[in-house]
């Protein structure tokens, strides 16, 4: 699928989603349509992958601010506005044409990125200035985004929503200990939050929607394209049996692959570590059923690195569940003074154990930790919020 990354053709849609989706000819701001907004941001912002790094490691507290920072932040505010506007719209459709299949415009996903990290400069800016609740609202625009995005119900856009919404959760943690005895913006704060996750999508949803657009995309196909696109991994002697099917053979493709891909649906709804089992042998099919398998070779180009896309929603939702348990917790202490010894029943958990955090409390606030490894990366995560004394 194609990232809809030039100017043209953000404008292009932008104006066709206008036509489509404003109440009448005058254009009324805000549209109804988030996505107008969202594509007109992408259309505004000039591209600066230097200094959009740069900000990414000012918002992860990796450096202090600095004077171009703030330049390049200040200099975005327009494009800015109308990507904080667009995340508080109750509706976005993207204008996909899923029946194109793999040749699919997707939204311009890099800008977006970009956009966002500087949303979330914008936060630590203002939390940095002692406006609390001004930078909290720029982080649930972020995390309001992954909401709209993750409606594209294609991975990539879901993946998309995940890493901008740990950012929102490293700036929130930073942001928490100024407000840490502040019961009312506290759960002000975790209401909102847990609103805004109970409408996230499920990496399965988009899974399902990437099988029928993937499906779709071999029906769309003549026997040249096979013939073009794999003669580099395929034999001589498959090359002609491509041949000999003719037409037939891209039936033969499509009911293998609709089989194959059927089974990367189920595991989604197993615990982390059935689930990442089960699709890492998923994905080690192909190579164990041989090199002599026509099948198997094409077929893998389509189906989804089911392992890595449970670690990635795994590890998102867990984080998000580590702040949900954070808020708890600062408002027990905003309510009486002091943090509890443990944590109460009912708390969000890991989800890569299904069990709840392993929480401490330290002399300067309390730690979130994971009692199960992703196995993707061999990794057990913790999180560290400060409590103000």
């Amino acid at each position: 699928m194609k990232s809809q990354i030039n100017k043209k053709s953000v404008q292009f849609v932008s104006l066709i989603l206008v036509l489509l989706f404003s109440n009448s000819i005058v254009f009324a701001y805000p549209p109804d349509n988030a996505a107008v907004l969202y594509y007109r941001s992408a259309y505004t912002y000039t591209m600066d992958s230097e200094k959009s790094d740069l900000t990414n490691k000012y918002i992860k507290g990796e450096i202090e601010i600095n004077d171009e920072i703030k330049e390049y932040v200040e200099g975005k505010e327009h494009a800015v506005k109308q990507f904080i506007d667009a995340s508080k719209g109750k509706y976005c459709d993207w204008g996909l044409d899923y029946s194109q299949g793999m040749a699919m415009l997707v939204p311009p996903l890099a800008e977006f990125r970009h956009l966002a990290r500087i949303t979330l400069a914008k936060a630590k800016m203002a939390s940095e200035a002692g406006n609390y609740i001004e930078a909290i609202n720029l982080c649930l625009s972020a995390l309001q985004f992954e909401m709209h995005i993750g409606s594209a119900d294609m991975p990539i856009c879901t993946l998309v929503g995940y890493s901008t919404t740990a950012l929102a959760n490293d700036v929130l943690i930073q942001i928490l200990p100024n407000i840490s005895n502040d019961s009312v913006s506290l759960t002000w704060l975790r209401d909102e939050y847990s609103e805004i996750l109970s409408k996230f999508p499920k990496m399965k949803t988009s899974i399902i929607k990437e099988r029928n657009v993937f499906s779709q995309d071999i029906k769309l196909r003549d026997i040249d394209y096979f013939l073009n696109e794999f003669s580099m991994v395929l034999s001589q002697e498959q090359i002609d049996i491509i041949k000999e099917g003719g037409e037939a053979f891209v039936n033969e493709i499509m009911d293998y692959y609709t089989e194959h891909s059927s089974k990367y649906i189920a595991p989604f709804d197993s615990t982390y570590p059935e689930s990442y089992e089960t699709l890492v042998k998923l994905e080690e099919q192909p190579q164990n059923e041989g090199e002599n398998n026509i099948y198997t070779k094409i077929v893998s180009y389509f189906v989804p690195g089911g392992s890595r896309l449970i670690s990635a929603e795994t590890k998102s939702k867990t984080y998000n569940n580590a702040i949900m348990t954070a808020l708890n917790l600062y408002i027990s202490n905003a309510q009486k003074g002091k943090l509890p010894d443990e944590l109460q029943g009912g708390m969000p958990k890991d989800l890569f154990s299904g069990k709840d955090f392993k929480y401490e409390k330290t002399s300067n606030g309390f730690i979130l930790k994971c009692q199960g490894k992703d196995l993707s990366k061999d990794e057990t995560y913790e999180y560290k919020f400060n409590v103000k004394k």
